[in-house]
């Protein structure tokens, strides 16, 4: 089952932030964190990311290291600097496992999520990591341990990203649904919602098989818990590993103050068909469409810029814009799971 969160009665509407009981030993992931601090532990999030023998893209290439190796953050200072567009820092590692030894590493290279666990059922497990992109989209990494290409992973799965009236979400908890749970082994992701207001939790649950070619899918998604007074809203799945199933249950209320509380439950249930939950009617999922992608980008993973930020408008203007983003995140947010709205 999915985290939930307590709603009273949408009494909140609150600069204070969304959160939930998180499914069991979550990471988070942020994007735009500080460095990892002396000692941490992080690990090579993109395929055959360079080990550079100083803070720069410049540097000499010591060596590229695999999807998944750990390494140790030493004690120099970590570097500011810029690197293909994205704003990050020049690390100083250690790695023993390759041999490579001592190096920098550009932090959008490395991460906190990692995993190791048989997700195709072939009795071996396969490495996955997860990590943002310089466009503030979530990838999954899995990488198969018989794999002899030490610059590319076996499959990956880009999630997009999620907004909310602020702006992009920026930071995930990551857990792992073992197979017992969901029917299948699942890399669950949680998008966490800056505020009570007009935000929300989101969830996407990426799945892997290497039957014919090697290939990460989402298999689910949908929008968390969020509030607006006097509106609330809150979606949960309820996994049947026996029937390889789930259902996915969107509570939609109103009330507060001396007003009655209101509320609508509507409640779907999906199959698993090759690593994903379908409608077994033959109806389309919202999370069957290409998720929401940054400005520039195309659905199916072309490289582009940078989403831009446009300019906005001014006084009454400005008003009128912010209370029409605040209407259509909420709308997006009471969508149908996988966010009507928030995928646009």
């Amino acid at each position: 089952m999915s985290p939930r969160v307590a709603l009273p009665l949408a009494l909140l509407c609150l600069a204070a932030p969304l959160t939930a009981l998180a499914a069991k030993d979550p990471i988070k992931v942020e994007q735009g964190a500080p460095p990892p601090a002396q000692g941490a532990t992080v690990y090579v999030e993109k395929d055959g990311a360079p080990l550079r023998e100083g803070p720069s893209g410049e540097a000499k290439v010591v060596k590229k290291l695999p999807l998944g190796v750990p390494v140790t953050v030493q004690a120099e200072a970590p570097v500011a600097g810029t690197l293909a567009g994205e704003q990050g820092h020049w690390v100083r590692v250690y790695n023993n496992a390759e041999g490579a030894g001592y190096g920098w590493m550009w932090s959008g290279t490395l991460t906190f999520a990692r995993f190791k666990q048989d997700l195709d059922g072939d009795g071996e497990a396969e490495v996955v990591t997860v990590g943002f992109n310089k466009d503030d989209e979530v990838v999954v990494r899995v990488r198969e341990p018989k794999a002899t290409d030490p610059e590319e992973a076996s499959a990956a799965v880009n999630l997009g990203l999620r907004s909310d009236i602020d702006g992009t979400l920026t930071a995930v908890e990551v857990s792992l649904l073992p197979a017992g749970e969901a029917g299948l082994p699942l890399v669950q992701v949680m998008w966490i919602g800056r505020e009570m207001c007009a935000s929300s939790s989101w969830y996407s649950y990426a799945s892997y098989s290497e039957a014919g070619a090697p290939k990460a899918k989402i298999a689910l998604a949908h929008v968390g818990s969020g509030a607006d007074a006097p509106i609330y809203w809150e979606t949960t799945a309820r996994f049947s590993a026996a029937d390889k199933a789930v259902e996915l249950t969107e509570l939609n209320g109103e009330g507060g103050g001396d007003a009655a509380p209101t509320e609508q439950k509507k409640t779907t249930r999906y199959v698993l068909e090759d690593g994903v939950f379908v409608d077994p009617t033959g109806a389309p999922t919202e999370w069957s469409k290409p998720p929401p992608r940054a400005e520039g980008r195309e659905a199916g993973g072309a490289k582009g810029g940078k989403a831009k930020a446009k300019a906005g408008p001014t006084d009454e203007a400005a008003d009128a814009a912010k209370a029409a983003a605040k209407k259509k995140a909420l709308e997006a947010a009471k969508g149908k799971a996988g966010g009507k709205g928030g995928d646009k």
